[in-house]
């Protein structure tokens, strides 16, 4: 049942239900608001409580100081917890962070520190082998190319950097062709002095005459692809004839700017200009009659040298101008490869230092880029996850201990609530019983009231001769009938009552509700003629059968009936030949529609807002429960039951109900008077 709560300062009934066939009641129905009841109870069956006292501990919560805020703390604890936990979770992911970036620099900078060792090594180790050839060369004046070779050989095999020695003696022009002559015999093979097209179609050709030349008479080591530099005039590549104009000029080695090798790389020459005999050498050539030029090739400096993760490695000329022209070595990773496009990255590192060599003015260069990858995930996880831990424990324990001392203290105010609201509720008990039983006694007293006229009937039925008549017999038969059906109906009002005193499930069964229509209009049919009422009714073709009592049912149309009847009566009521009452009964899927209306003066808004409270009634003398008990009914039924005043005057109840589920059942024989 649904309990209807009133007030705490009202000191009435909380709730009250409806007994079958307490359709007699004194009914005030106008006693209501425009609103609506309905619903089922918990059992499923839907059951009525004749009296019930409620104690609603949302009520009365509103009278317990500091309820709200009590209410409120754990929110606020959650509040608090949460705002710690963001606060600990941004600053232990700051901290490590700060120790991912700091431990990838340190990488970096290690990484940096072993390639920069390696490169300068080897760099200091061309310089050593280049005055080991020059010390060769001013110890033999005239070196043979066997003693060379062998020199040669041996440097390369231990010196992997370089990739091939060159010898350029100097040849004036005029002794061009004797030059050539001379080497080719020495050579075994034809000998000229040339030029190699690298712009144009990449051809072999003789060099022009010049004043000078300084031709490839040796290279080192002897390999087939080799054989076509001998005789190149290096004189004719820029590049070489500045650096070797300026090593004879500083009578020390000199570097050339890096350049893309034909066989693919890049790489330099370290060229070394020697003057082995006295005299000048004419026009503008170097000051030097023999050149030195080991060719050193970058991935065979770098050899064993790599790029760790996220790590750029850069050899760069320091001398050149254009930076393309100055880079000479490259390795590592792109940002494109390391990250992911368009996600935001770590502060990159950058380290830069330029090598110790004193003729290779080189520069080490190394970008590096801490990567996600390399974050430590698990790391950070666990210290992640033993923060929410932490954080979660203590505020539950705190919440448990404060929920603890809250379920005390909410004890102690319910207990106190309890003890005043049975006070009260005792109170007005007994006068709250006393209007029940005056509402009950006037449900027993119609069949009580018939009982007594039916028996008076058949007393004057008696003839005073000793053996009736056939007519008699037949009179008194069927008034004494009628009275045992009153005496029944009563009893089986006193039993429905029990039932409902002792919350049992109300009896439900297949119903047609035009037969329950039918019943309720021949019950008041008497009310109706003499009120002067006309009865305008709306039913569908097919039947409407629901799941409910038929009596409950019967007893909810009669009650709405009546209390249609009784403000038709009123004094500022419609003329008693425009009196009217309509009944409408309709249907959709899943309810069916009762509406009972009248063209009577209607309700007022504080009537609409209590109709369906208990003991609320415009009526003299009336206690006002005919529409609390219609309200119990359709609750019982899993309806619902609303009250609005007509567009054309009057008052309007309309009342759904659930439709039957398919079934077999056959329906309920209403009950008849």
């Amino acid at each position: 049942m649904q309990v209807l709560h009133l007030p705490a300062g009202d000191e009435v009934l909380a709730s009250v239900g409806v007994g079958d066939g307490l359709e007699g009641v004194e009914q005030s129905g106008f006693g209501g608001g425009h609103g609506s009841a309905g619903g089922r109870d918990d059992t499923g069956e839907g059951s009525l409580s004749l009296l019930e006292f409620s104690h609603d501990p949302q009520a009365l919560r509103h009278h317990r100081p500091g309820a709200r805020d009590m209410s409120s703390r754990p929110g606020r604890v959650w509040a608090v917890a949460g705002v710690l936990w963001l606060t600990g979770a941004l600053l232990g992911s700051a901290w490590q962070f700060s120790r991912f970036v700091e431990r990838e620099r340190t990488r970096f900078a290690g990484d940096f520190e072993k390639a920069y060792a390696t490169v300068a090594q080897r760099l200091d180790q061309i310089e050593a082998l280049l005055d080991g050839l020059v010390a060769l060369l001013r110890s033999t004046r005239d070196p043979g190319f066997p003693e060379l070779r062998s020199y040669a050989d041996e440097l390369l095999r231990r010196y992997p950097q370089l990739y091939t020695i060159g010898y350029q003696p100097h040849v004036a022009g005029d002794e061009r062709e004797a030059f050539e002559r001379r080497m080719s015999e020495r050579l075994g093979r034809p000998f000229r002095i040339r030029d190699f097209d690298f712009e144009g179609d990449r051809r072999w050709r003789d060099a022009p005459p010049r004043p000078y030349h300084f031709p490839v008479v040796f290279m080192a080591p002897e390999l087939p692809d080799a054989q076509d530099v001998i005789g190149y005039d290096v004189t004719a590549d820029t590049r070489f004839r500045a650096a070797a104009s300026r090593s004879a000029q500083l009578d020390e080695p000199v570097a050339t700017l890096p350049f893309d090798l034909v066989e693919g790389g890049r790489g330099y020459i370290v060229v070394r200009a020697l003057r082995l005999h006295a005299g000048t050498l004419g026009g503008d050539s170097p000051q030097a009659d023999h050149l030195l030029s080991p060719l050193i090739r970058a991935d065979r400096l770098f050899s064993g040298v790599s790029a760790g993760r996220g790590e750029q490695l850069t050899l760069r000329h320091g001398e050149a101008v254009e930076p393309g022209a100055a880079l000479l070595w490259h390795v590592g990773e792109t940002s494109a490869t390391a990250q992911p496009a368009g996600a935001w990255e770590p502060p990159a590192t950058r380290l830069r230092r330029a090598l110790p060599s004193a003729h290779q003015p080189f520069e080490l260069e190394m970008t590096a880029q801490a990567r996600w990858q390399d974050f430590a995930w698990g790391g950070w996880a666990l210290w992640f996850s033993a923060w929410t831990l932490l954080v979660l424990s203590s505020s539950t324990a705190m919440l448990a201990l404060r929920g603890a001392r809250r379920e005390r203290e909410r004890a102690q105010l319910a207990e106190q609530d309890l003890l005043n609201t049975e006070r009260r509720a005792e109170a007005s008990r007994g006068r709250s019983l006393d209007e029940l039983g005056s509402g009950i006694a006037h449900e027993l007293n119609q069949p009580l009231t018939a009982i007594v006229g039916y028996s008076q009937a058949a007393l004057r039925m008696l003839p005073s001769a000793r053996t009736p008549s056939a007519e008699q017999l037949d009179a008194l038969r069927e008034t004494l009938q009628a009275n045992a059906e009153q005496a029944l109906r009563a009893g089986e009002l006193m039993q429905r009552l029990r039932s409902l005193v002792r919350q049992q499930p109300v009896r439900m069964r297949t119903v047609v509700m035009q037969e329950v229509l039918a019943d309720a209009l021949r019950r008041e049919r008497g009310r109706i003629e003499r009120a002067g009422v006309a009865i305008e009714r709306r039913l569908p073709a097919s039947e409407l059968v629901v799941i409910g009592d038929a009596m409950l049912l019967e007893q909810l149309i009669g009650n709405l009936l009546r209390n249609a009847l009784e403000a038709l009566q009123a004094p500022d009521a419609q003329p008693s030949s425009a009196r009217r009452i309509s009944i409408e009964l309709d249907a959709d899927a899943q309810r069916c529609l009762l509406v009972v209306a009248d063209n009577g003066p209607g309700l007022s808004d504080e009537q609409r807002k209590r109709a369906f409270h208990p003991f609320q009634s415009t009526k003299p003398g009336g206690i006002g429960i005919g529409l609390a008990l219609c309200a119990s009914i359709v609750r019982a039924h899993g309806g619902e039951i609303a009250v609005e005043n007509a567009q054309g005057g009057g008052a309007r109840f309309v009342v759904t109900l659930p439709l039957r589920p398919p079934a077999t059942d056959r329906p309920e024989p209403p009950h008849t008077p």
